[in-house]
Order: C-alpha cells, then sequence, then structure tokens
C-alpha cells in the first residue's frame, strides 16, 4: 500500500487507553507527525537536550522546546529571541496581535519557574533591556559553547 501509512492501535495498547476512562474524544488523538519537509517546517534538536531530558522538570522541558521552536526553528541559530511571559504562556504574537502557536501551557508562575531553571541550569540565556524600566525586554536563545556571538531580533 502506498501513501501515508495510518497508525491503528494494537488491542494491548487500546487496552491500556480503557483505564483512562473508556474512549478518548477524537478530537484529543494525535495523528501523527508529518515527515520534517519545508512545507511543515521542523526544528532541529540536538541529542544532548534528548540525553538531558530525564534531568529537567516540564516547565523546564517546554521553555527550553520554546524557545528552541522560536530561534534553531526559524534558522537563527545564533539570534535571541524577544519573548514575554504571556508569549511563553500563549503563543508569540505577530506584528498584526495575532498569535502565531499556543505557547507552552504553563502559567504564569510556570513560566518563571522554567526559565529560572533552564537559565540555572544552562539550557537557555537571557539578555535584559531595562533602559526603559517601564518596557523591560528580555531576549531569550539558546547556549551555545561560543555565547559571544549572540544578535538581538530588531523590530
Amino acid at each position: 500500500m502506498c501513501g501515508r501509512a495510518m497508525f491503528i492501535p494494537s488491542p494491548a495498547v487500546m487496552k491500556g487507553l480503557a483505564f483512562m476512562g473508556d474512549s478518548i474524544p477524537h478530537e484529543d488523538v494525535f495523528p501523527g507527525f508529518w515527515h520534517p519537509d519545508e512545507r511543515q517546517g521542523y526544528t532541529q534538536l540536538p541529542h544532548e537536550l534528548i540525553e538531558h531530558m530525564h534531568k529537567m522538570s516540564d516547565a523546564e522541558l517546554r521553555i527550553t522546546l520554546y524557545v528552541f521552536r522560536h530561534t534553531w526553528g526559524f534558522q537563527e541559530f545564533k539570534k535571541l529571541k524577544k519573548i514575554t511571559t504571556d508569549e511563553f504562556m500563549n503563543g508569540r504574537k505577530r506584528k498584526d496581535g495575532s498569535r502565531m502557536d499556543e505557547g507552552t501551557g504553563l502559567s504564569d508562575r510556570g513560566v518563571k519557574n522554567g526559565v529560572a531553571q533552564a537559565l540555572a541550569h544552562g539550557y537557555i540565556i537571557c539578555r535584559v533591556d531595562d533602559r526603559d524600566k517601564a518596557r523591560v525586554k528580555k531576549y531569550y536563545g539558546i547556549k551555545l559553547y561560543e555565547e559571544e556571538d549572540y544578535s538581538e531580533e530588531t523590530g
């Protein structure tokens, strides 16, 4: 059979799902990942991240993945992105105010804890622009070995 393969859960998987409450609504079942290509887009992740996941809290992992998505996902490996707490929670905003994604799903406190942990453990970096005390801007990026070559996004 050619074309896209369809996942059909085994009886064992279905039995395992039964304890979750007899059925899962169809709209809640993830249909599967598309093969990465130019149309769908994808984010490369280093093996070090996968190898460190067991050490990370849920919030720390979500924050780190979100920063990867908005830097490496746009092929901007050494660029810092301005991301607000609200954007980590609910998704980054486009210039027209619409959201480009749904964020991390974390609460305000979850975002702050996740950012603090990811910074403390060295997965991400943050540069703070506090020249205007009423509008402090925070720029985030993935911590690389040669950190001094970062630039902030403009706009």
